[in-house]
């Protein structure tokens, strides 16, 4: 029913999905592919189910490496709501460069900076859930290029 071109059959189809605890892997597959497509609502929906959510976490993070800037602020909020599963992930992503044979400039590129940019306003979002990210984001404060990394990663660590 998500893929309903009656909008109403999605809404209801997304309320029926909120109250599924704990979100399975199909699940979290399908509601991640509505918030890649910019979907504030599904955003509030996944939002609500916390820790419930895990299973959506390494399908976000698949989606923040490949589509770079786009809808990017829907995605921090929705991890940092989480919590604690999703800090090693988020890990994980501040540390992503993408690789590039061609460039030594390779962390400037727009998957990776973007993908860290999500990953420090998320851990930021969590406060002291996220402590144990504390070494990695000081390790991505001192090798971030870009000047938006930085600051959000400086955010996440007050």
């Amino acid at each position: 029913m998500l893929s309903d071109p009656a909008i109403n059959n999605q809404r209801h189809a997304l309320a029926a999905l909120a109250k599924i605890r704990p979100l399975d892997p199909v699940t979290a597959r399908a509601l991640v592919t509505r918030l890649a497509a910019g979907d504030a609502e599904t955003a509030k929906i996944l939002s609500g189910f916390g820790a419930d959510a895990a299973a959506a976490v390494p399908v976000i993070a698949d989606v923040v490496r490949r589509r770079g800037f786009r809808d990017n602020d829907l995605y921090a909020p929705v991890l940092a709501s989480i919590g604690a599963p999703a800090v090693p992930t988020l890990m994980e992503l501040l540390r992503y460069r993408v690789a590039s044979a061609e460039s030594e400039f390779a962390t400037n590129t727009e998957e990776g900076w973007t993908a860290r940019i999500v990953a420090a306003r998320a851990l930021g979002a969590m406060g002291e859930t996220a402590k144990a990210a504390l070494p990695v984001l000081k390790e991505a404060l001192q090798t971030e290029l870009r000047a938006e990394g930085a600051q959000a990663v400086r955010a996440a660590i007050r």
